[in-house]
């Protein structure tokens, strides 16, 4: 938890100025190192539950999948991730007209959601909902 906040304020621009400069690069390591093992954990459980590994099942359409559901939820939470994941899990599903094309369909998705939602969908989302919020608010003050 301590990394996150740390991560938090390398990247920050207003805070990371308190971070000297030979703290920065010790903290990047640090969490390099933690990501890569969280990494090697997620490899050993899928070796242990799936019991075969090749190169064929992680091909260049799964990671363009796995970046999608990343992009599409949105890569400032954990929440937007898991909620791009699902989202791209039952679109093949709602989709089995483009089966032979689903890459295509991926991309587009993916192109049209940086265009239209930068931030990803649950930041869409949550600005949608506030702004509905504010408007309301807005009106309950007008018919006062």
């Amino acid at each position: 938890m301590i990394f996150g906040f740390a991560y938090l304020l390398i990247i920050s621009q207003y805070y990371g100025d308190y971070i000297t400069t030979r703290l920065k690069p010790s903290l990047k390591v640090i969490i390099f190192v933690l990501s890569a093992g969280y990494a090697a954990l997620a490899g050993c459980l899928y070796a242990h539950f799936v019991t075969f590994i090749s190169p064929s099942s992680f091909d260049f359409i799964f990671s363009i999948k796995l970046v999608t559901m990343v992009v599409i939820g949105g890569m400032a939470s954990i929440w937007g991730s898991l909620l791009g994941a699902t989202v791209l899990t039952i679109l093949p599903e709602v989709l089995t007209v483009f089966q032979d094309y689903d890459i295509v369909v991926y991309g587009l998705i993916l192109i049209v959601v940086m265009i239209f939602l930068p931030q990803g969908l649950t930041r869409g989302i949550l600005d949608c909902l506030e702004k509905v919020r504010y408007e309301r608010t807005i009106g309950v003050e007008r018919n006062k």
